[in-house]
């Protein structure tokens, strides 16, 4: 197992001007966060939790967001057909199709 790997932070900032889409407005960076990585070849470290903090300006009236996603150097082909990063190994997806039972 190698302990010596690199941790990398990825992260965006942005606004919205609304706080019932919060919830939607994480996904939607936390997904943009992760293609990116994998695009640069990787994978998100499962131990450890997406940063999000949203902070409200009420001078202009609007929310600010910031997300962190922590992630760390596997290779782009390995980035794409992992899950993630976990006590020093790699979590492959679940490629388990669920089929309906009649």
């Amino acid at each position: 197992m190698e302990m010596n790997r690199k941790i990398k932070t990825f992260g965006h900032d942005g606004e919205f001007l609304d706080d019932s889409v919060v919830l939607i407005t994480r996904v939607a960076a936390e997904n943009a966060v992760m293609h990116e990585m994998r695009d640069k070849g990787y994978a998100k470290i499962l131990d450890l939790d997406v940063g999000w903090y949203t902070q409200y300006d009420s001078i202009i009236d609007k929310w600010e967001y910031a997300i962190r996603v922590y992630g760390i150097y596997v290779g782009k082909r390995k980035a794409r057909e992992c899950q993630g990063w976990s006590q020093g190994k790699l979590i492959p997806r679940s490629t388990h199709q669920h089929t309906l039972k009649q």
